[in-house]
């Protein structure tokens, strides 16, 4: 039987190994558990781990289907690592908190329809992943650290994504806001809901072709991209301080913009996501000592969240609708101007919040490492709505043509 690197191995490579009969999936289970035990305490990427016996029950299941000529699907027996904010059935062990320990306990009947997918087409989910971890390429985060500085891994979704650099998982899920998803997977090397609006489900891992084989679409033609100047499109000094080599790459236009995007996200966060669950805000206070330790005292942003009430559902409803609209304009005007398929930013930009606005396609590739502490620097990409393939295409030519070796991390 064939061994494999976890740090370095792809879903895709897996499930060669597993056609060929080289390895099991109980065998690739027992590995990525070896994994987690050994490292999982230093940079804590998951809130929940199935049970090992479950899991190794599950892939044997796996095994005897695929034995008998039974393959679900092209992720057949290849485990999965979930946002804690997918919920899952009571069954498999696993809750889901949303990072919060007002929801520890909590039991659901089901799982989330795209949980349930996942395990139907022969996936295996090893774990609910933590909303705040560590990079393992980085380590601790600097004192005084800015909330998306250069040793900060990134925003909700840094539990999965380091959960793929670590090597707990070759696969996660989560969902993307505003850089939920884009800004850990370029930190960390890799290609329950805030709001209904902006949020979107999405698949991270080590490959183009682990993303296409999650969301099914295949790759084919050629594509022009626009590049975004750093100089003007970098983030504000006090989220992410910019540091020598962070970029260089060129465009302008859609940063002369501003857009209203605060708003719906406030009014649909207290009007709708806590009501939908409960008064986090109160449980945070009667539980400070664990959900508000020293030196995060303070739960500025939900209480202006909970207390904004200048707006009612129509207004919120017209303004959304018409964010919409203008953000598809003023992207779709610099596409058609500047005659590009696709605009590319560093990651550390703002163009994601003008991504989220339109609701258009993103992707993310890799560019280097920052020099002065290791941490991966990537670009993110941007398409219209339904060029979702076009990303992809792009994904493979970057990964074939462009890209070097994926950095690891030295977790010794």
């Amino acid at each position: 039987m064939s061994h494999f690197n976890v740090l370095t191995t792809s879903a895709a490579e897996l499930q060669q190994l597993l056609t060929a009969n080289k390895t099991t999936s109980v065998q690739i289970i027992t590995s990525y558990l070896s994994q987690i035990e050994a490292h999982n305490p230093k940079v804590n990427a998951f809130i929940s781990i199935a049970p090992r016996d479950i899991l190794l029950g599950i892939a044997a299941t796996l095994d005897d289907e695929r034995t008998q000529g039974r393959v679900r699907g092209p992720l057949h027996g290849i485990p999965i690592v979930l946002k804690d904010a997918f919920i899952t059935a009571s069954e498999l062990s696993m809750g889901t908190t949303a990072g919060s320990r007002a929801l520890i306990g909590a039991k659901a009947a089901k799982n989330s329809a795209i949980a349930q997918r996942l395990i139907d087409t022969g996936l295996i989910i090893l774990g609910k992943t933590n909303m705040t971890t560590l990079s393992p390429y980085v380590g601790q985060i600097e004192e005084g650290e800015t909330l998306l500085g250069h040793s900060a891994p990134g925003g909700s979704l840094t539990g999965s994504a380091v959960a793929v650099a670590t090597g707990f998982s070759p696969l996660a899920m989560g969902t993307e806001t505003i850089g939920s998803i884009i800004t850990p997977a370029s930190r960390a090397a890799l290609l329950y809901t805030l709001t209904d609006f902006f949020d979107s489900p999405w698949p991270m891992a080590k490959s183009a072709a682990d993303v296409i084989a999650l969301t099914e679409i295949l790759p084919g033609q050629s594509l022009s991209v626009g590049f975004l100047d750093p100089a003007v499109w970098k983030a504000d000094e006090g989220i992410c301080r910019q540091h020598q080599g962070t970029a260089k790459l060129r465009l302008r236009h859609c940063q002369d913009q501003g857009l209203r995007m605060l708003a719906p996200i406030v009014w649909e966060f207290n009007s709708i996501c806590i009501p939908r669950f409960l008064d986090i805000v109160k449980f945070n206070k009667e539980n400070k000592s664990e959900c508000l330790p020293p030196p995060y005292t303070e739960q500025n942003d939900l209480l202006n969240a909970l207390y904004n009430n200048d707006e009612n559902e129509e207004y919120i409803s017209a303004l959304r609708t018409g964010l919409k609209v203008v953000a598809r304009q003023i992207v779709d005007m610099v596409m058609e101007q500047e005659k590009v398929d696709m605009i590319t930013a560093p990651s550390d930009s703002p163009l994601c919040i003008h991504v989220a606005a339109a609701g258009y396609p993103i992707a993310t590739v890799p560019l280097g490492q920052l020099r002065y502490n290791k941490r991966p620097f990537r670009l993110c990409l941007m398409a219209r709505a339904g060029d979702d393939e076009k990303l992809l295409r792009f994904m493979v030519a970057y990964e074939a043509y462009v890209a070097g070796p994926r950095p690891v991390p030295d977790l010794e």
